[in-house]
């Protein structure tokens, strides 16, 4: 059958799946994971838990890692990164589970063979201790985890990436750097306090028992159903117990009952962890819980240590409490977050039902109001945390970010140049030493309405012990509300109240011009964050400006850590010694003086992409805005910060990628900053020349991640659709994909429903792959607009390979393009039979290919696809034809004026197209009927179209009895030809341009044409006709006598028919009736229904019997070395939906499935190949003959290979051999083809594969067409007679055609020994690699380049270069 295609009507097909059905179907809360194979496809290997995300990944030795923010993916437990294995395709969670916040970037060390995390956690989920947070390192030999030699960083990593030669790591983020101006002296003295009244567990560990918990004593807490025992009923009691276990001091939830318990503040509460103890009374215990945020409804994952060990593990749903009387209490932490309240669901017991003994909600830290009245005493605190004011303050009511919930601060009014200050010191009740980052929260001045009379403050943290007071100068001029780092380092409470003194007052340096010549200071709350207990080696940093005793410099959002001689004793949360300064040093500085020069002015920014480009040049983009007006990408080249071309873009930049020197940026942006480039969300930067240029007209939405893979730029992101230009759009579910050559958006490889997150690239050589993650709801493995070619894959599996083009074009306002339906036959086509009309088409809104043909540049022997249907070709006027060229992937229109309607039938005689469907062509007598001139390059204006008695015409078929006949049958719902009255049946002499009618006593509304016969002597028409005034649904023409008879009755009208073998007695039609869809086959005397498991709405295209590589049992009708092929619209009761099946006789096996764009079923319009005839004998071998292998999953589990037996013209093509360009003018030139070579090739072929002699055929110089020799042209006639007449040609006409008999005595058949001169790698399809000195035997010399040899010993056969030869 040579190349197999189809088309149709959509976006994306698959395999079908007796598993998983028509399509795979995910849960659009998780986030799943594709990997991309050699085809080009996307095949799921794990979705995360809901609510998951996975947005990092890295390749290092055998493995790839990815992470997130996820507890779980493909069922395996791992808290936030996991590792994947591609050869057993298994994840495997790391050491202690993982880390115990959201991962956002991963690097991996191939030199040091280690997995650098950066995100927003303190360290691994086992146990932080002694990480500074946001990076840790992963050893894969070991298993293990470790902080950095830095400690960490203070704010959340969000890229981590190489310099140009290897030799450091460059850390991206949200995170401030402070840096010695003169020496630094670490803090190696302290001595550690803690208080002693704070219970200690087994359950907990030290870093958790220095959690302050929340005071809840204002909070509204509930518990149902609570127990009616007395002293047991009361959740209030287990909030700080003071009593034993038991009455008074414990809870009880009514017996045998789930249960609930709900806190609410109703105010925001950085919480980050519960504390539970279980009630062991009566031996009642909870045993299973879990935990639900407010207001968000989020199910929390939680970290806790296994009581006893130092095993720490997460959880969600389900969560154990220890049932051990011995564990007084476990911790359990979670990200910290701003929320309201917790839902404590207690879902399994012991005993007779849930109980719990202690109860609590841990901060981060500790914490602090200015208004007195809001501190309370934490449990165990020997008194609360307060706040004490000088001057005149007044307490105000403001809105916080979470809606609902307000919050209570203080303000005072200063006259701007007062010498005094109002002051509020804040005593944080603190229980114990350690690292912290102590934050001031200022409320924004919009929603305050007062930021004319903000200005800036001074904020001094005494850590306690023997260190300096810190005083950072902040301004308060933020527009939103703020949390201003102040303070980061070693924190030692006073005794014996464990506080720690926080104090704020006017700003020596004042910032702002006030308001009526006063200031407002605002002061809220502090909260001070636990990063570490471990307060040995600590290094102090103020917030901004500081005026302590030891000065630094501040950095932000950029950090370089050298992987070789690496500094030691370096904490870069705290002070930073200068020595380790280095030349992206000055870019961190840059860019916090760029900002505002204080923490308040960095809020909101962020680094989330780093491109090293040479040793002296790195592109740095993220969300930031610079006071000389460089916007969101900068460079740092010369050793300084600097605006790129237009000074960058408009909006936040999200990721980069380099090609070459072209640096790819993704983000949300519609234009450069000064708005002189439109640049919508995606844009190209040429480095060299420092210029902005547009991928086609961007995309509809922001892009979240980039990838670079074989030559096409990966986008992917929260959009729907990518614009060729600003007006033109092709959907696109998140993903798209670039040719960077080409210029041009191409296929994406799969067909997703749903958004995506992230695009990884693995590098190394065990995994030289691209993972794609997201949310979806529906994915097919291929993407593809409307066609597909089939052939073998590896392993004897199929290999489906899409248009690698878009198609369609449809334009943003939908006013811009007319899209057909293709379902207005009544409309188009009045009817022209008596009988029942034909169903509506399938509806095939654009895209939509209906129809296709192989066609062969003689010229060049490069074979193209020629396709028609209902589209546009994005970024230009073609329309609903055109030229689909694989080599390049390149789709381009036919030269001269545009098909204006839809195409639905093609067929290629020599250099002839023809061209018919329902439209109007400019230049063409007539409609729905047109011949091109693949040679000139021209439409044939010689040909007329057609006409119908109202309304338009409609051709639904163009066929002819083998690609060398000269008579062209067109049919469809037409009344005439050129003024020759034809009901619907017209024949065509190509040669003089004539048409004429067959018969005259038959026609009406044809669906399809055939032939039967040995000698192809009858036709066959199917669709609702008349004969003789007679309503019939199939009829016979036969040239002898030139007479139409009925064939049979059928139930309705038919829209399907399939010859087996040309045996006009062994025919399958299938059709639709009030009832639904129905096959039949005739048997030569009459229809017998086909009992098939379809539904009534299945919709049957095409039907077509295809040659089988393995027999399977066979039936009376159809035999064992082959099936029949059905395609369209099909659902069973079986199956849900497919758009092919194949029937052996016995049994229906669903084999594809199609899909819209939007996820509802496709349909499939068309199947075609390249050879017009072929034969269903074989062998058990082949020589040069390319077998497609099609594997059918059958219900018992027998595995049936279709093989769909052809000949690639590939053989001969070279992919650099030509370039198929708008402009292109190629010549169909015989002079320069090897085309006795090519004839020689195909007789080994033929004589290999379908078992004929060489002698017994002849071949078409024009195209890849088989005729068989019974086929051959033996009788002339006047048409139509002549059209028919012997099965094929009239002599005259095949003469006209040069049909050239093979032979054995062709003078270029020359059978001579040879030997290669050269060493010939021969990879190309059909060429036969050599050896220098390898003995060969030249079988064919023609062609003056290309060579058919015979090895003469392993006697393979293939073209190889003559000059190679001697």
């Amino acid at each position: 059958m040579g190349k197999v295609a189809i088309t149709g009507s959509f976006a994306g097909l698959d395999l079908y799946n007796s598993e998983g059905g028509s399509s795979a179907s995910f849960d659009p809360t998780t986030s799943t994971i594709f990997l991309r194979g050699a085809d080009g496809g996307l095949s799921p290997i794990g979705s995360t838990n809901a609510g998951g995300s996975v947005v990092a990944g890295c390749s290092l030795g055998d493995g790839f890692y990815f992470a997130g923010s996820f507890s779980s993916i493909a069922g395996q437990n791992a808290a936030n990164i996991i590792e994947y294995n591609p050869s057993t395709s298994k994840f495997t969670a790391l050491a202690g589970g993982g880390l115990d916040g959201a991962v956002e970037a991963l690097h991996c060390d191939s030199s040091s063979k280690t997995v650098w995390a950066g995100g927003a956690f303190h360290g691994p989920s086992s146990g932080a201790s002694g990480y500074s947070g946001s990076v840790a390192v992963y050893t894969p030999s070991s298993n293990s985890w470790a902080p950095p030699g830095f400690g960490g960083l203070s704010g959340p990593v969000l890229s981590i990436v190489s310099n140009t030669d290897s030799s450091s790591l460059l850390f991206g983020g949200s995170f401030l750097t402070s840096y010695q101006s003169g020496s630094t002296t670490p803090n190696n003295n302290i001595t550690s306090v803690s208080n002693p009244n704070v219970p200690q567990s087994s359950g907990s560990t030290p870093f958790s028992s220095s959690l302050v918990p929340f005071p809840l004593g204002g909070a509204e807490i509930t518990a149902g159903p609570s127990s009616s025992r007395a002293g047991l009923g009361d959740i209030n009691a287990i909030l700080c117990p003071s009593g034993a276990d038991g009455p008074g001091s414990s809870w009880f939830g009514r017996e045998g009952s789930y249960n609930s318990i709900v806190i609410r503040n109703f105010r925001a509460m950085t919480a980050s962890g519960i504390r539970l103890g279980n009630t062991f009374f009566d031996g009642q215990s909870t045993a299973v819980f879990c935990v639900t945020s407010i207001p968000d409804n989020r199910i929390l994952t939680l970290r806790y240590n296994v009581p006893g060990s130092s095993d720490t593990r997460t959880c969600s749903d389900d969560c154990p409490l220890s049932t051990d009387p011995s564990v007084a209490f476990q911790d359990f932490l979670f990200t910290g977050d701003a929320i309201t309240g917790v839902v404590i669901n207690l879902k399994e017991w012991k005993g007779d039902g849930v109980g719990l003994h202690l109860l609590q909600l841990l901060s981060d830290g500790s914490f602090a109001s200015a208004v007195s009245s809001d501190d309370s005493s934490s449990c165990y605190a020997p008194g609360p945390s307060s706040a004490q004011t000088t001057g005149s303050w007044s307490q105000t009511t403001v809105n916080t970010e979470i809606p609902a919930t307000v919050q209570t601060v203080l303000t005072s009014s200063v006259a701007v140049g007062a010498t005094t200050s109002p002051s509020v010191a804040w005593d944080v009740y603190t229980s114990a030493s350690g690292q912290y980052e102590v934050h001031l929260l200022i409320p924004g001045c919009i929603n305050m309405q007062n930021c004319d009379s903000r200005t800036s403050v001074d904020v001094t943290v005494n850590p306690g012990g023997s260190l300096a007071p810190v005083t950072t100068t902040v301004s308060e001029q933020n527009e939103q509300d703020a949390r201003v780092l102040v303070y980061s380092g070693p924190i030692i409470p006073s005794t014996p109240d464990y506080t720690v003194r926080v104090t704020l007052t006017l700003a020596e340096n004042t910032t702002g011009q006030g308001s009526g010549g006063r200031y407002t200071l605002i002061a809220d709350r502090i909260l001070m964050r636990l990063t570490s207990t471990d307060t040995g080696n600590g290094t102090i940093t103020s917030g901004s400006n500081s005026t302590s005793t030891s000065t630094s410099r501040r950095g932000f959002g950029i950090y370089e850590w050298p992987l070789r001689n690496s500094p030691r004793d370096v904490n870069a949360t705290g002070v930073i010694p200068n020595g380790t300064e280095t030349a992206l040093t000055t870019a961190a500085f840059n860019l916090y003086s760029g900002l505002g020069n204080s923490t308040s002015s960095v809020a909101g920014a962020r680094i989330e992409s780093i491109v090293p480009y040479t040793s002296d040049k790195t592109f740095i983009g993220g969300r930031f805005s610079l006071r000389d007006g460089t916007a969101n990408i900068a460079q740092f080249t010369a050793g300084a910060l600097s605006a790129v071309a237009n000074r960058g873009l408009n909006g936040a930049v999200s990721s980069m990628v380099l090609y070459g020197s072209t640096l790819f940026v993704g983000g949300s942006f519609n234009s450069t900053a000064d708005s002189s480039v439109s640049l919508r969300n995606i844009a190209a930067y040429n480095i060299a020349n420092n210029q902005w240029s547009a991928l086609g007209g961007g995309l509809d939405g922001p892009v979240s991640s980039l990838g670079l893979s074989d030559g096409h730029l990966s986008v992917v992101g929260n959009f729907t659709r990518t614009l060729v230009t600003p007006t033109t759009a092709l959907s696109a579910a998140g993903l798209a994909s670039w040719n960077i050559a080409g210029g041009r958006w191409a296929n994406s490889g799969s067909l997703l429903v749903g958004k995506m997150s992230s695009v990884f690239n693995a590098t190394t050589s065990n995994d030289n792959k691209e993972y794609i993650s997201g949310s979806i709801s529906m994915y097919l493995k291929y993407g593809a607009d409307g066609a597909a070619s089939l052939s073998n894959g590896q392993n004897g599996q199929p290999a489906i390979t899409p248009l690698g083009a878009r198609l369609d074009g449809s334009p943003v306002s939908n006013s811009q393009k007319r899209r057909w339906l293709l379902n207005l036959r009544a409309i188009l086509a009045p009817r022209q039979s008596a009988g029942t009309p034909l169903p509506d088409d399938e509806a095939a809104p654009a895209p939509s290919v209906l129809s296709g043909v192989f066609w062969t540049n003689t010229s060049t022997s490069h074979q193209v696809m020629v396709i028609g249907g209902n589209f546009t070709v994005p970024g230009s006027s073609t329309t609903s034809l055109a030229i689909y060229d694989p080599a390049d992937e390149s789709v381009v229109g036919l030269q001269g004026s545009q098909i204006d309607g839809v195409v639905r039938t093609l067929l290629i005689v020599g250099p002839k197209l023809f061209v018919g469907g329902e439209f109007t062509l400019q230049g063409v007598e007539g409609r729905s009927f047109a011949v091109y001139d693949l040679s000139a390059q021209r439409w044939d204006t010689a040909f007329s179209g057609l006409t119908a008695s109202s309304g338009q015409p409609v051709v639904r078929s163009i066929t002819s009895v083998s690609d060398a006949s000269t008579t062209i049958i067109v049919a469809g719902s037409f009344a005439s030809a050129s003024g020759v009255q034809c009901n619907g049946i017209c024949a065509l002499d190509a040669n003089a341009h004539t048409w004429s009618s067959l018969g005259s006593n038959a026609g009406g509304d044809i669906e399809t044409v055939s032939y039967a016969g040995n000698n192809a002597e009858v036709l066959l028409a199917a669709g609702s006709l008349t004969l003789a005034g007679s309503a019939i649904y199939m009829a016979a023409y036969t040239a002898q006598n030139q007479s139409w008879t009925p064939v049979g009755t059928l139930p309705g009208p038919v829209t399907a028919l399939g010859v087996n073998d040309r045996n006009q007695s062994n025919l399958f039609a299938a059709g639709r009736t009030s009832s639904g869809a129905f096959i039949s086959h005739w048997d030569g005397s009459q229809w017998t229904p086909i009992d098939l498991p379809l539904s009534t709405t299945s919709n049957i295209t095409q039907l077509e019997l295809v040659p089988l590589q393995e027999d399977h049992d066979g039936t009376s009708i159809i035999q064992s070395n082959r099936m029949l092929w059905i395609s369209g619209s099909l659902s069973g009761s079986n199956f849900t939906r497919a758009s092919s099946a194949l029937y052996d006789g016995q049994n229906l096996y669903p084999y594809l499935v199609t899909s819209t764009a939007s996820g509802d079923a496709g349909s499939i319009a068309s199947f075609f190949h390249s050879f017009s005839t072929f034969s269903f004998n074989r062998r058990k071998f082949l020589a040069v003959g390319v077998v497609i292998l099609i594997s059918i999953a059958l219900g018992a589990g027998i595995v049936f290979l279709l093989g769909l037996i052809g000949i690639l013209w590939a053989l001969f093509a070279r992919r650099d051999d030509r370039s198929f360009g708008q402009d292109t003018v190629v010549e169909d030139d015989d002079s320069v083809r090897p085309s006795s070579l090519l004839a020689h090739v195909n007789a080994a072929a033929r004589n290999t594969i379908l078992g004929t002699p060489k002698n017994d055929y002849y071949i078409h110089k024009g195209e890849d067409t088989i005729v068989d020799d019974h086929a051959r042209p033996s009788t002339a006639g006047s048409l139509p007679a002549a059209a028919l007449a012997g099965g094929a040609v009239a002599t005259a006409a095949a003469e006209q055609h040069i049909l050239t008999p093979v032979t054995t005595t062709d003078e270029h058949d020359v059978n001579r020994p040879a030997h290669a001169r050269y060493s010939f790698d021969g990879t190309g399809e059909g060429e036969l690699p050599l050896t220098s000195g390898q003995q060969v035997t030249i079988l064919n010399d023609q062609d003056p380049t290309w060579w058919f040899v015979r090895d003469s010993t392993t006697q393979k056969e293939g073209i190889v270069p003559s000059a190679y030869l001697a």
